[in-house]
């Protein structure tokens, strides 16, 4: 942050103890020292991420090992929590947690993450279609599947509401509305289609109709004209 450079909390070992403080070394100047100058609040923590974010740092998750150690049961617990620190003042402030504990990550993936809550990055188009087909599949939570690719929790959550809502994997500009996955020329063909072939499924219809969208997409449409499905018609 400037010219100083900071320190929070760590593991003093591979699996504790943890401590809490903050160190800072100011690197303009040349006769500088460490010092402390703030603790993070609550339990110590390590394994712990960080990310600057307009003037402002945000430590996220971490584990807190416990001393000494329990003779049963777990020696650790991981947080969700996140806080802000402010580098002027050394105030803390604790902001929404994340919506799942995690601890041992990249400095890079935090600051991905922070920036994906509002807006997703230009991942390419092959790398959104993996996910996709990950999130379709259910066998891996959200979370999971953001870790397996190297990407953020925010883009896997946004992009598979995207997917689903629109029918689109592209990234969309920011402000701008979703494009629709049936457009006017879509939507006749989707009409002629049900006319002639009654019993085509949801995937059937999505290839005859020529669009990029999941069968989730077809159902909403198929309900937005009006029309409903025989039971025996609607398998995917």
């Amino acid at each position: 942050m400037g010219s100083k450079l900071f320190v929070f909390a760590g593991s003093l070992g591979g699996h504790g103890p943890t401590i809490s403080s903050v160190e800072m070394l100011d690197t303009a100047d040349p006769d500088a020292k460490w010092e402390t100058v703030s603790a993070v609040p609550g339990d110590t923590r390590g394994w712990l991420g960080a990310a600057a974010v307009k003037g402002k740092v945000y430590l996220m998750g971490g584990y807190h090992f416990f001393d000494p150690k329990p003779a049963d049961g777990s020696d650790r617990k991981r947080f969700s929590e996140v806080l802000q620190f402010d580098p002027e003042t050394y105030k803390w402030k604790t902001k929404a947690s994340l919506p799942y504990a995690v601890s041992g990550l990249e400095r890079v993936k935090f600051i991905r993450a922070v920036s994906d809550k509002w807006g997703m990055k230009a991942h390419s188009l092959d790398l959104r279609e993996r996910i996709v087909r990950a999130c379709e599949s259910g066998e891996e939570t959200q979370a999971v599947i953001a870790q397996r690719f190297d990407v953020s929790y925010w883009f896997v959550v946004k992009l598979w509401r995207q997917w689903r809502e629109t029918g689109t994997l592209h990234a969309l500009k920011r402000g701008g509305r979703r494009p629709a996955a049936f457009d006017a020329e879509a939507l006749k063909r989707l009409k002629r289609v049900l006319k002639d072939r009654p019993d085509a499924t949801l995937a059937e219809l999505r290839e005859a109709c020529g669009v990029a969208c999941s069968t989730v997409t077809v159902h909403n449409t198929l309900k937005r004209l009006g029309y409903r499905r025989k039971k025996n018609a609607a398998r995917q």
